[in-house]
């Protein structure tokens, strides 16, 4: 008993620190608005919103290699001379050089234009990467969601399992005073709503964690000032069982962003080979500079005449490179793009079989959690029929109160059953439409 008591208020403790009694504000949350909130402050969305940009500016760079370089340069010197009749230094002047040069890349076996391409093709996949990342966080926002208003829903059936406990008791201590009852059913009634009330504990407990773990997925410090609302499930599950859940898996295979984002990383390192593979090509670029300088002594001319009519220079220059032996570096580099290649291709094929399973097994599960359902209603009627029968044939003592617990113990566990199946339905659903690569569809259900 001392273990017990003990347990009982390190939870309580874990509650209060959890949920302050001093928060005042509270904010209001739906389903839709819990989406959107985690999809605009997520902080792993955000991450992969910044990888996205950082591809977005190496497809940019990849586009401005075509563009010719170009660059300025200004230099000034002192010259000095040692004099051969005294041993010091005669200073001779001051140089000044100026010069503008350019190079402009005219062949290099088609490697800028590859380069082009893979970072097009990259930036694309990452943009799929993206859209898929977004999917997952819908899909983890509401199941999280579904956690936190799933298991407050408990707390009250705990609640209520916790007072009809306590009035039995009264009931049961009545027929005990009266001779109607022995002293081991009050005591065995005491027992239970000790057990009711660690039952009650342990489910505040499980809501306060997927409290947190909700709070996480949309950016947010865990703090007790958010309330998360339930919305009106049964007319949500009376769409989604007239729904269609079939889809044809070539249609499921365009829709998932993932298998594109691959498709597209494959077409990438296609691209590896035709860039490993340029180094087999000459290369050829063009130059020019143009420059003067000025001298600043006493025996020079003026600057102007220096710099604008006398030094000024002009050079243009054509280089072109033949590659005749590398060590079989470039023999390496296409053989190691296409093991890479043939990697991907690997990764692609594998994902489709992930995907043909994750679709099956989805359809299979939503298939289940009907029936569950529908045997959850069952149960629960039966149930809460059982026990008011039962009740009422303890309280003329035609029962035990061994049999009487029983029978309450079904109903609670019936009742968290027919609440955990409505919210498993729902998953399923929304299961289905994540592996279809359409979660937006479940999404307008909650809008």
């Amino acid at each position: 008993m001392n273990k017990l008591i003990t347990l009982i208020l390190r939870m309580a403790a874990l509650i209060v620190c959890v949920n302050p009694a001093h928060a005042q504000d509270v904010t209001y949350m739906t389903l839709s608005e819990v989406i959107q909130t985690a999809l605009s402050d997520n902080i792993d969305l955000k991450q992969s919103s910044n990888q996205s940009a950082s591809y977005e500016l190496s497809l940019i760079q990849a586009k401005a290699d075509f563009y010719p370089a170009m660059s300025a340069s200004v230099s000034l010197s002192r010259d000095y001379k040692m004099s051969h009749e005294v041993d010091i230094e005669d200073q001779t002047g001051a140089l000044m050089r100026a010069s503008l040069s350019s190079s402009l890349n005219l062949f290099n076996g088609f490697r800028d234009i590859t380069a082009y391409e893979k970072a097009r093709l990259e930036y694309a996949s990452t943009k799929k990467n993206f859209d898929y990342q977004r999917q997952s966080i819908i899909l983890t926002a509401i199941n999280r969601f579904t956690e936190v208003v799933l298991k407050e829903e408990l707390i009250g059936i705990e609640e209520e399992n916790l007072e009809t406990q306590r009035l039995q008791l009264d009931r049961i201590e009545a027929f005990y005073k009266a001779g109607n009852r022995p002293v081991s059913d009050v005591l065995q009634q005491k027992a239970d709503i000790s057990q009711a009330e660690l039952g009650l504990l342990t489910a505040r407990r499980d809501y306060q964690i997927s409290y947190l773990q909700l709070l996480k997925i949309l950016g947010r410090e865990p703090t007790g000032d958010v309330k998360f609302v339930a919305p009106p499930l049964d007319s949500f599950i009376s769409l989604i069982i007239g729904a269609d859940s079939d889809l044809p898996i070539d249609i499921v295979f365009s829709q998932r962003s993932d298998m594109e984002a691959q498709k597209l990383h494959r077409l990438a390192l296609e691209k590896d080979i035709k860039a490993a593979r340029s180094a087999l090509l000459p290369s050829a670029s063009l130059s020019a500079n143009v420059g003067s300088s000025y001298l600043n002594s006493s025996s020079a001319a003026g600057f102007a005449d220096q710099f604008i009519d006398t030094n000024p220079s002009l050079g243009i220059g054509l280089s072109v490179s033949i590659p005749l032996f590398d060590r079989f570096q470039t023999k390496t580099s296409i053989e190691q793009a296409r093991i890479k290649l043939s990697d991907q291709k690997l990764n692609v094929e594998n994902l489709r079989l992930s995907i043909r399973l994750e679709i099956e097994q989805a359809l299979l599960d939503y298939e289940t959690a009907i029936k569950q359902r529908e045997a959850a209603q069952a149960q629960l009627k039966y149930t809460e029929q059982a026990l008011e029968a039962s009740q009422a044939r303890y309280e003329v003592g035609a029962s035990t109160y061994t049999e009487l617990s029983q029978v309450r113990a079904q109903y609670v566990s019936a009742a968290n059953d027919r609440a955990q199946a409505d919210w498993n339905l729902l998953l399923k659903y929304v299961a289905i439409c994540y592996c279809r690569g359409n979660i937006d569809a479940a999404v307008k259900l909650f809008n």
